[in-house]
């Protein structure tokens, strides 16, 4: 892979998609990942979800879910349940497949059984079925988030250029089968570049947050004086050379210190002898 285009890739202060955001928050392992990722409206996700539990297709198991059935059978209940429920559309855009890597003794030849071997022998490589779902409306702007998506990829030199078709700044699904992507990197290579801009993006989002709340803090507090001042001068009279010394109407006293306390001490207006 080309550490420049990656390097470009990690610094690009483009929007994050969410399909970028959902493939970084998944636990990269040794074992063969195999992932379904939903772009749309999270309740529908949310709903689908809690469909397959209820089959029994799906547990949770340390708050993670775990989805038993295959993949097809998975996306097939999701399509049922989308037009039912929320009459949204469903597309299986797009599956792309990454390498396994293996650690530790014999990495080598366990790397190369991972990636060759079939599933039942523990082989396979690592797997992402990215599903668009929404109504008409949001389903076209998911289809030109993924096409951003897709193009940020080829930036970051981690997909070859043109090898999804998009047109008028739209991913265009194929109607008959998802598009297929066998990538020539690793699955650390494909998340981690989107998990570091995730996290930048979040560091962006902190110092921003902490900026607004100085602002709003420094905003308020300048009014507060300003209201104070205000109130000083409207409630205390004006005092002019000839004008004989002021009397505080509460205790009586004369004023001093340029009539803004009494004799006694006493603020201009109040009398504070009972205190």
């Amino acid at each position: 892979m080309n550490s420049k285009k990656i390097k470009a890739y990690r610094s690009s202060e483009a929007p994050l998609t969410q399909v970028e955001r959902m493939l970084a928050s998944i636990r990269i392992s040794p074992s063969r990942l195999s992932n379904i990722v939903i772009i749309g409206p999270p309740w529908i996700e949310k709903a689908f979800y809690n469909e397959l539990v209820a089959c029994r297709w799906a547990h949770y198991q340390g708050g993670t879910l775990t989805i038993t059935t295959g993949t097809g059978n998975a996306i097939k209940q999701l399509k049922k349940m989308a037009k039912r429920s929320f009459s949204a559309d469903v597309a299986h855009a797009l599956t792309f497949t990454m390498k396994r890597k293996q650690y530790g003794f014999l990495a080598g030849i366990k790397t190369v059984w991972a990636n060759t071997m079939p599933q039942f022998l523990g082989g396979g490589r690592h797997r992402a079925d990215i599903v668009v779902v929404g109504a008409p409306d949001i389903f076209d702007i998911k289809l030109k988030e993924l096409a951003n998506f897709i193009q940020g990829l080829e930036r970051g030199g981690i997909l070859q250029e043109g090898a999804v078709k998009i047109v008028d700044g739209k991913f265009v699904v194929n109607a008959s089968r998802p598009i297929l992507l066998d990538l020539d990197a690793t699955v650390d290579e494909v998340y981690s570049p989107m998990r570091f801009r995730v996290i930048q993006e979040e560091e962006r989002q902190r110092q921003d947050k902490a900026r607004i709340a100085e602002y709003l803090s420094s905003k308020a507090e300048h009014h507060s004086e300003e209201v104070f001042q205000g109130f000083a001068e409207s409630s205390l009279p004006e005092l002019s050379a000839d004008s004989g010394p002021l009397v505080n109407p509460a205790t009586g006293l004369p004023m001093v210190q340029g009539g803004q306390i009494d004799v006694g001490g006493n603020t201009y207006g109040f009398d504070n002898s009972h205190i």
